[in-house]
């Protein structure tokens, strides 16, 4: 995640969303995603635009470089995929703040939805815990 993004509230980052959505004459998009034990991301994303038509975005992977005393320096995005990467950046928020990097001892799938127009952001999921926290153990 860029530093600058990191940096915003989420209030802020809604509202950016909520413009970059409208700029592309989106009225909806929704994000599955799932993870878990360490490791996970979102799996589609894809806006729905006025006309009922579907585009899916994609996330991109931002190269950074080491500099010396700074540790890695985000370099920006490739010109031919900054708009998508951007907004994929903006729209993916809300799960790494609910799960971070999917660390612990649980499997979750669920979706993020932008509903422009209600301008409303819902994460709803379903974990699962492995069931030998759930077992009596006898010593």
């Amino acid at each position: 995640m860029s530093t600058a993004l990191r940096d915003l509230s989420a209030q802020e980052v809604k509202n950016k969303g909520y413009r970059a959505l409208k700029k592309r004459d989106a009225v909806k998009a929704v994000i599955h995603f799932s993870g878990g034990h360490d490791d996970g991301s979102p799996e589609s994303i894809v806006l729905t635009k006025t006309d009922g038509t579907k585009e899916t975005i994609k996330e991109h992977y931002q190269p950074s470089t080491y500099v010396e005393g700074k540790g890695f320096v985000r370099e920006p995005y490739p010109e031919d995929v900054r708009e998508d990467a951007e907004l994929a950046e903006i729209l993916v928020r809300p799960i790494y703040d609910r799960y971070g990097s999917f660390a612990g001892d649980f499997y979750v799938t669920g979706t993020c939805t932008w509903d422009v127009i209600n301008r409303l952001v819902t994460v709803s999921d379903r974990t699962e815990v492995p069931s030998y926290y759930n077992e009596e153990i006898d010593w």
